[in-house]
């Protein structure tokens, strides 16, 4: 049996033809760009947002949790080979809950801006997923509200950022960081260590 195409038909079967080898040489030059974001002098811009639940029990009778949510803005610099120092500078909103099976409950929430200074090691896995460390110190101001204490202080917080970096293109990256916080507040909220997890984008340059 013979098929015939028109001219149309077979105008239409090339074109579609040239689209998958174009689509399929871009990809393959994607893939084989080699990307060096650990290299000396790269300049990384990003943004996060990061969320944690931490709940514990100081005495019988008694739970304390805490809750936050945070966005930030991060610029790293690599000072060596993999080695990068940043800043960070952010705003959060976080409550604490304290009951007693004698005293019911007692609440706080506070909103806090602050920044931080970072230190990090990238960790190529492939060309295109890497681990990227960062321990980073800080402190943040807040106002505080509630039952526990009111008032204005600040928060001194120590975090530990296991980031998985997934590369789009030689430029741009999607990340999710899990990890710990910890802190010591004098604004009602005492201290402790607290998991978060958060994911944000980022570039490189």
């Amino acid at each position: 049996m013979t098929v015939n195409f028109s001219t149309g038909a077979r105008a239409a079967l090339l074109m579609a033809g040239s689209c998958a080898t174009l689509s399929m040489t871009l990809t393959a030059r994607a893939e084989d760009t080699p990307i060096d974001m650990g290299k000396p002098g790269t300049l990384v811009i990003g943004g996060a947002l990061m969320g944690g639940r931490h709940s514990s029990t100081p005495t019988p009778g008694s739970e304390q949790s805490s809750s936050s949510v945070t966005a930030s803005i991060t610029g790293d610099l690599f000072v060596a080979r993999n080695v990068s120092l940043g800043v960070g500078i952010g705003g959060g909103y976080s409550t604490f809950t304290y009951r007693t099976t004698e005293l019911g409950e007692s609440s706080n929430h506070q909103a806090a801006v602050g920044a931080a200074l970072r230190l990090g090691y990238y960790i190529p896995i492939s060309n295109r997923v890497g681990l990227w460390p960062v321990v980073s110190a800080g402190l943040t101001y807040a106002k505080t509200t509630g039952t526990i204490a009111e008032g204005t202080g600040s928060t001194k917080e120590i975090d530990l950022l296991a980031q998985v970096i997934f590369h789009v293109d030689e430029h741009w990256f999607l990340r999710l960081q899990p990890g710990l916080v910890a802190y010591s507040s004098s604004t009602g909220f005492g201290g402790g260590l607290a998991p978060v997890f958060g994911g944000g984008f980022g570039a490189h340059f």
